[in-house]
């Protein structure tokens, strides 16, 4: 089970995961693509819905979306453009093993093989590599990936973290502020 969580628009680039999957199913492998997300562009949408095959299911937005993290066992994002993903931070702190492009911050947050999969580019063909590869990892992979994905959220992405941080900047203009 592969879960995209993403709104329906041009950056976010479903079609890429919909002609991925319809090369799946047209293989016979047996995989499934869910995708979560509001619809922000209507012609996409339409679009992506009609070259999707049975293997495609839209849940549209929901608000328990993280939740279906919890039983699929990868996460699929396709943007061509991002910052640092929420979707991404929390497949991390789930242990759901991302599967994205090469887009923006995603480069800093993911090593291959080790929290996750990058693809090599933007192609159909890389993408569907990265897909395939993930299928036919071992177990123990697996388990290994997911604890890597937990530590990263652990070390970089907690709120513990977060706040941790922000506390140490404060402080710091504080103490250049002379300001107690």
């Amino acid at each position: 089970v592969f879960t995209n969580i993403a709104r329906i628009s041009d950056q976010k680039n479903q079609e890429l995961l919909i002609d991925v999957f319809k090369r799946l199913n047209d293989e016979s492998v047996n995989a499934i693509l869910l995708i979560i997300g509001g619809i922000r562009h209507k012609h996409i949408y339409n679009k992506i819905k009609m070259k999707a095959t049975k293997n495609v299911f839209f849940l549209g937005e929901l608000d328990n979306a993280t939740d279906y993290l919890f039983v699929s066992d990868f996460f699929c994002l396709s943007s061509l453009w991002e910052g640092m993903p929420i979707s991404l931070i929390e497949s991390f702190s789930i242990g759901c093993i991302p599967i994205c492009t090469p887009a923006g911050g995603i480069n800093n947050m993911l090593s291959n093989d080790k929290n996750g999969y990058i693809t090599d580019d933007f192609t159909i063909d890389s993408y569907y590599k990265a897909v395939i590869s993930c299928i036919n990892l071992k177990t123990k992979k697996i388990r290994n990936l997911k604890i890597s994905c937990n530590q990263s959220f652990d070390k970089e992405y907690s709120i513990l973290i977060c706040s941790t941080s922000y506390q140490k900047y404060f402080q710091k203009i504080l103490n250049n502020a002379n300001i107690t």
